[in-house]
């Protein structure tokens, strides 16, 4: 399983389309492919990076119906949010979602009481001190600020600290196996 080349592939809806409930669905179905990595075992950190409200509600790909008997975009991101964190077991001493809110003037206004029930653990306030417990929400205003949260998200993530990993699933397999066996080093600045 590529999980890169299957996001990378992911078709752009062009326009003003904001789907959330759809890169929820799209999440859960890639993350939860039963021939993957069984993702309950890792901790597990999801990241969205938005700019507006949703404003499209999950339609089916097949019927061209809604998914649910709601018509809400806000209503069907929280039910698909929900339906992620069931489906890959999320827990909340461990996971998160975390946001970081892209702040533009010709935007509509970011609704930050229903951002702080999306991220999980759910929260109530908006810039949280970095490094608070799971779950939190950045306001982002420049490509500095943008660039400082997610070298925060890295320190949460990683906490610097060697890392060492085997491949376990490639397209393309190496012919040379000591190439599936990498040790990383993430340093906090």
């Amino acid at each position: 399983m590529d999980i890169a080349s299957d996001i990378s592939s992911i078709t752009q809806i062009k326009g003003d389309s904001r789907p959330m409930a759809h890169g929820f669905r799209k999440t859960t179905d890639l993350l939860s492919d039963p021939t993957g990595l069984d993702v309950r075992y890792y901790r597990q950190v999801i990241n969205l990076i938005l700019g507006a409200n949703p404003n499209v509600p999950l339609i089916q790909p097949t019927t061209h119906k809604l998914a649910y008997n709601v018509p809400s975009a806000w209503a069907t991101a929280f039910l698909e949010r929900d339906r992620m964190i069931s489906t890959l077991g999320m827990d909340p001493a461990q996971d998160e979602i975390d946001i970081e809110a892209i702040m533009d003037s010709n935007d509509d206004d970011l609704d930050f009481t229903k951002l702080g029930r999306i991220v999980y653990p759910p929260i109530s306030s908006v810039n949280p001190q970095v490094g608070q417990p799971k779950g939190w929400i950045e306001e982002i205003y420049t490509s500095s600020d943008f660039n400082s949260a997610i070298n925060s998200l890295f320190d949460v993530v990683f906490d610097s600290r060697t890392i060492s990993a085997e491949l376990l699933f490639t397209k393309y397999p190496d012919p040379d196996p000591s190439n599936d066996f990498a040790t990383v080093t993430i340093l906090s600045e």
